[in-house]
């Protein structure tokens, strides 16, 4: 469990250089479509050649920046000490393979950008794919632990890039460098259409890193259940994701085209679109929760770990990590096994409320005691009495 935890308590650092990257190749796609939409095809092949080169020294920089800054960072966002030297490993390999992500989010996007987005979409495939039986190759039997799992991810984003870049090299569009001479002024719009978007991306993740730092401050079986709630969540936001890209790149095409009118409808359609498949999204994920007990099976079966999450990940990420020598995991904790109605949860959760800072611990079992169990009692009525809020 450790080494999974390693991943999830990691994550946020490894998404941050990731989506700058994104966000940086997103706001080049807009000229390459741009270009591409005024049949413009000398600006698309220089632009195209000069993304790939800013992509290639930001990816590289940020390569520098995260294997020299790492142990720093792992100890800004309170990385427990059993998983330090996983979540080491992980981000050192993952950081070292960012300029293959960088030139597959180039690529994808000069791709998109002529109008092909099935080549992406077989790239992603492909490396989906690959990443799974990597990580059961490397893992499951070169017993490579989180490096195992990195490794496995790098060397599918590196299959992505080839692949779209094989493809890149059939299109007359996108000829060798030596054709395409590069030009200061393709440069600075360049930057003025990614630097936005790289900076938006980046001011998220960041964000991302104050949560990762309460999470991490509740010790390994907390991030784990984190880690797993992390990855049902990133599936609602995959159409959103994907819509997202999609409309800039319309959008762009049409305004290097001229065509206004197809920009306000497409526009239009996409915010349509984009209404009813979060209502869709929404009702599947809602009625997914119920039908497998929601979070009332997770208490019952895994009240330790997955009560930490049910129960404690909206709340407890609120409270200090330390309102005494117990971690704020030990509060989840109990609060898992206290809504459970185990006995040894009930006297836990007692305790708990007469630790160092037990008002705000009272207030928070209080809440989940009063829900009670399927026959509506109270399990601990020992959380439920007040302390003015000390």
């Amino acid at each position: 469990m450790k080494a999974f935890a390693a991943v999830g308590a990691s994550s946020f650092l490894s998404w941050l250089p990731t989506s700058m990257l994104m966000g940086l190749s997103q706001g080049f796609g807009v000229l390459l479509a741009q270009r591409f939409g005024a049949g413009d095809r000398e600006g698309l092949r220089r632009a195209t050649l000069l993304s790939a080169a800013m992509a290639s020294v930001a990816a590289l920089a940020m390569t520098a920046l995260g294997i020299g800054f790492l142990t720093p960072l792992l100890v800004a966002v309170q990385t427990p000490a059993e998983m330090m030297a996983y979540s080491a490993d992980y981000l050192r390999v993952v950081f070292s393979g960012l300029l293959a992500t960088g030139l597959y989010n180039v690529a994808a996007c000069a791709l998109r950008a002529r109008g092909d987005s099935r080549s992406p979409l077989i790239a992603l495939v492909i490396s989906t794919l690959l990443n799974i039986a990597l990580d059961w190759a490397l893992v499951a039997l070169a017993d490579m632990g989180v490096e195992g799992v990195a490794l496995a991810t790098v060397i599918a984003q590196c299959a992505s890039l080839a692949y779209c870049g094989a493809q890149m090299r059939r299109t007359p569009a996108f000829p060798p460098a030596a054709v395409a001479p590069m030009t200061s002024g393709i440069a600075a719009r360049l930057l003025k259409l990614g630097l936005p978007p790289m900076v938006r991306d980046g001011v998220v993740a960041v964000g991302g890193l104050f949560v990762q730092r309460a999470v991490n401050g509740f010790g390994t079986a907390f991030v784990a259940g984190m880690t797993a709630a992390q990855r049902y969540f990133s599936m609602l936001e995959l159409v959103g994701a994907g819509l997202d890209g999609s409309l800039a790149t319309f959008v762009a095409q049409n305004a290097g085209a001229g065509n206004r009118d197809r920009i306000a409808e497409g526009t239009r359609s996409a915010v349509r679109f984009g209404v009813v498949v979060s209502i869709v999204t929404a009702v599947l994920a809602a009625a997914g929760w119920r039908r497998g007990g929601g979070g009332r099976r997770l208490w019952r079966e895994r009240a330790a770990v997955y009560g930490a999450v049910s129960a404690g990940a909206v709340p407890a990420v609120h409270l200090p990590r330390r309102a005494s020598g117990h971690g704020g995991f030990d509060h989840a904790h109990d609060l898992g096994l206290c809504r459970t109605g185990d006995a040894h949860g009930k006297r836990n959760a007692a305790a708990a409320a007469d630790r160092p800072g037990r008002g705000v611990y009272r207030k928070r079992l209080g809440m989940a005691a009063r829900g009670g169990g399927a026959d509506g009692r109270v399990l601990c009525p020992q959380a439920e009495e007040p302390d003015g809020g000390r």
